[in-house]
Formats: C-alpha cells, structure tokens, sequence
C-alpha cells in the first residue's frame, strides 16, 4: 500500500499566544513600533518549532489517498486532532462512493489516527484502474502551544531580534535554553494501538 498525505493547515497566531504585553516586557521594545518585525519573527518562530519537534499546529483540514483498501490503515495526525473522517472510494464504473461511517472505526486517543475497516466491509471496486482510489478526509483541530513552546518560542525570537544578520562578527547558535524547553516535546513515531472495537477485527 502507498499513502500520500495532505493538509492545508492555518498558522496559529503566536503573537496571540504570548501577547503583546509579555512581548514588549520580554524584549523591552514598544511592540506597536515593531509590530511587522515581531510579528514575521514569531511566525518563524511556529515553523521553526514545527520542524524541531515534527507537529504542525495549525488548524484546517486534511487528506490521505491510498491505493487500496485495507483492514486498518494509520493518518499522521494526532487522533486527538482528527473529527469529521470521511472515507471515499472509486467504484468499477469510476463512481465515488462514500463509505458508510458504521462501516469504520477511528481511534479517538494517541499517535497516528488509526482507521480500522469493519470485518464485513468490502468495496465494491478491486482498485484496478485508479493510482489512488481511496481518499480520506478530514478536519483538524489546532494544537495548542504548551508553556514550554511558548517560553521556547520567546527566547528564540529575541535571540532573532538581537541578531538580525545570519552571520556576525562570531556566530550565534541557538539558544541552549531553546532546545532544553523543546527537548522532551519531540514527537513520538511509536505507533499507539488499541481502542478498536473487537467487532471490527475478527
């Protein structure tokens, strides 16, 4: 089986998170006069920690397209972040059907989302013709920053705000109090299992 994997994600607001106050207070600046700056800075900041610790937090929705239909398959998403799962398939006469949602089970807890297909279900489709037949969709809900992203994120975007240039007269690393904050916030590959209803696996 084959899998891509989709999502159209809105970045969450981080100067909201923190707020202006705790901004100003932290890299003792009128937020007002710097507001553009700042601001591209903490949107960095989301990426930056997004790809150090391997989640996104935005919220939107997402999409997986597989080229056949098994018994369980996992989403890489937080199942804690999924609702609306919506699974799809083409038929012989190239037809999309929509899956009726008794005939599948989410997991509701843990990492990935797991999907696990009723052990009566079968597709009227044998997945001859069509690269992807089956698409699943979804919504997804935003993460929320913990109060070690955001003391992280703070640090990080005043270590940017003093330094400004890549490159200066000796380099700057990143803040050890940076990667100390994030440092057990890491994403777990492992895959959480259970929950399914023994109906549906036999």
């Amino acid at each position: 089986m084959t899998q891509r994997f989709h999502t159209t994600l809105t970045p969450p607001d981080l100067v909201a998170a923190l707020t202006e106050q705790l901004i100003e207070d932290h890299l003792k600046i009128d937020y007002a006069a710097e507001s553009a700056y700042v601001t591209a800075l903490c949107a960095a900041a989301v990426q930056t920690m997004e790809t150090d610790l391997g989640y996104e937090y935005g919220a939107g929705t997402a999409s997986a397209f597989l080229d056949c239909m098994p018994r369980q398959f996992t989403l890489p998403m937080d199942a804690e972040r999924t609702s609306s799962v919506v699974v799809t398939y083409i038929d012989e006469d190239g037809a999309t059907v929509t899956v009726d949602p008794g005939s599948y089970h989410v997991s509701q807890v843990g990492y990935p989302t797991i999907v696990t297909m009723a052990s009566d279900f079968e597709p009227a489709s044998k997945f001859s013709e069509t690269p992807f037949p089956v698409e699943v969709s979804m919504n997804v809900a935003a993460r929320n920053f913990t109060p070690n992203e955001l003391q992280a994120s703070l640090f990080i975007v005043a270590h940017w705000y003093e330094n400004r240039e890549a490159v200066d007269k000796k380099m700057h690393n990143t803040p050890m109090a940076y990667k100390y904050l994030l440092a057990g916030l890491k994403k777990s590959f492992i895959r959480s299992v259970g929950q399914t209803p023994s109906y549906l696996v036999r």
